[in-house]
């Protein structure tokens, strides 16, 4: 088994990336960003806990990993770097579970900092007097965002297949509301 990771979009703090396994793709992956400098040892451009791990080969191993007590590949003799796992994503994460014609829920796994574990809770939504239970959605989770964030935050989009920056500013609510709706929702009712 091969598995292959093509960087993909480079940002100031984050790099996107396509998995594949055997040359068939697996999954879209969050890396810190790309500070290497060629011909320079690690420690010359690392900064701890903010960047990706040099262009490489790389063994790999399935261990138990403590902080997410399951089985999971980690990245063996890595220069400059120690527990480099591939994990799926830990937060700041919405799915919609139910949604019906009134009401709804989807499930949000809050966005931590440090090394604890988001907390997963399912949220209960229901349609406004105009009965718009998309829109009710969408509103709910901006409620969520902005007890994390007050200002600008990166956004893993699925649908544009890259990391966007969006605003979290109240005056800039109907612009969030709609790209969210788009995100979310194939023909939005709005």
């Amino acid at each position: 088994m091969k598995m292959q990771l093509e960087r993909v979009q480079q940002d100031a703090d984050v790099t996107i990336g396509a998995l594949a396994c055997d040359g068939a793709f697996v999954c879209w992956v969050c890396e810190d960003a790309v500070r290497e400098v060629p011909g320079q040892p690690v420690e010359a451009w690392k900064v701890p806990g903010k960047t990706a791990i040099p262009t490489g080969h790389y063994r790999i191993e399935v261990t138990m990993s403590a902080r997410f007590k399951r089985l999971l590949p980690i990245l063996v003799a890595v220069p400059g770097f120690e527990g480099v796992r591939i994990h799926p994503g830990t937060s700041g994460i919405f799915q919609i579970i139910r949604i019906g014609p009134r009401t709804a829920e989807f499930s949000f796994r809050a966005w931590t900092t440090g090394q604890s574990n988001p907390r997963l809770q399912t949220v209960h939504v229901e349609a406004g007097p105009d009965g718009n239970v998309e829109l009710a959605i969408i509103r709910r989770m901006i409620q969520l965002i902005r007890e994390h964030y007050k200002e600008d935050f990166n956004w893993e989009s699925h649908r544009l297949h890259r990391v966007v920056v969006l605003s979290a500013r109240e005056k800039d609510t109907a612009g969030l509301e709609e790209f969210l709706m788009r995100e979310f929702f194939i023909n939005p009712v709005r």
